[in-house]
C-alpha cells in the first residue's frame, strides 16, 4: 500500500523527534509503538494518527502505558498478541495531553506546507519533558509496585475510565501475588447484587469468565 503524503510526513516526526529519544532510553521500535521492559512490565508509547487522516491534513498524539501479555492474557482471555506493543496487551494508558500543562487532550496538526524539523522538535520536547516522566512513577516499576499503588488508591481514574476496571486489575494482581482469598473477594464484591439487574448481565458473565480463568468460583 502506496502511503499518503500525511502519513509519510507524520512517520518523518516520528523518526526525528521521537525515535532518538526513546532508542536512548532502550525502547524498542515497532512500527509507530515503542516498548521497553522493566523488571516484569512493559512501558509502551504508541504514536496515534486520527482516523480521518487522508489528503493534505491530519492530526496525531502519543498515548503512554503500562502493558504485559501475561497479564493480559489472564486479565481478558482469549488468543492475544504476544508482543508488548500490541494495544491488545496494554493495562491502562494515558494521553500526553494529560500530562502537559494544558492539562486536556492534544492532537497535534501536521499539513503538507508545515515545518516538520521544528514539529518534531515540539513533539520531542514534550515526550521527554512530560511523557517519560509519567513512565518514571514509582508505581510502574514491577506489578509488585504496581499493586500497591492500586491497593493505597492512588493512580488517578483517568488511566482506567472507570473504578471497576482499576477494580478488577487488583484482583488479578492479588492472584498473581499468591493473595488468592483477597482476589475472590476484591472480584466477588465486583458483582455482588447485580446478578439481576436489568442490564448488568454481561457484566457479571464476564467478571465470573475471569474468575474461572483464575481457578475462582465466583
Amino acid at each position: 500500500m502506496v502511503k499518503s503524503q500525511i502519513t509519510q510526513a507524520i512517520d518523518q516526526v516520528i523518526s526525528a523527534g521521537i525515535h532518538p529519544i526513546l532508542k536512548e532510553q532502550g525502547f524498542k521500535k515497532q512500527g509507530r509503538a515503542f516498548y521497553k521492559r522493566v523488571a516484569d512490565l512493559y512501558h509502551v508509547v504508541h504514536v496515534q494518527g486520527s482516523l480521518w487522516n487522508e489528503f493534505d491534513t491530519g492530526r496525531f498524539t502519543i498515548n503512554l502505558g503500562l502493558s504485559s501479555p501475561e497479564i493480559a492474557a489472564e486479565w481478558f482471555g482469549g488468543r492475544l498478541p504476544k508482543s508488548p506493543a500490541s494495544h491488545r496487551n496494554r493495562l491502562f494508558y494515558e494521553r500526553i495531553g494529560s500530562l502537559l500543562p494544558v492539562k486536556a487532550d492534544h492532537w497535534w496538526s501536521i499539513g503538507l506546507d508545515t515545518d516538520l524539523a521544528e514539529l518534531a522538535q515540539e513533539v520531542g520536547d514534550a515526550l521527554r519533558n512530560y511523557g517519560l516522566k509519567f513512565l518514571e512513577w514509582p508505581a510502574f516499576r514491577s506489578t509488585q509496585d504496581l499493586l500497591g499503588a492500586l491497593e493505597r488508591d492512588e493512580l488517578p481514574l483517568s488511566l482506567f475510565g472507570a473504578p471497576t476496571i482499576r477494580t478488577e486489575l487488583l484482583g488479578v494482581l492479588l492472584h498473581r501475588a499468591g493473595r488468592v482469598d483477597e482476589a475472590k473477594t476484591v472480584l466477588t464484591n465486583l458483582i455482588a447484587g447485580k446478578e439481576h439487574t436489568l442490564g448488568l448481565k454481561g457484566y457479571v458473565n464476564r467478571i465470573r469468565a475471569l474468575g474461572t480463568r483464575l481457578g475462582l468460583a465466583l
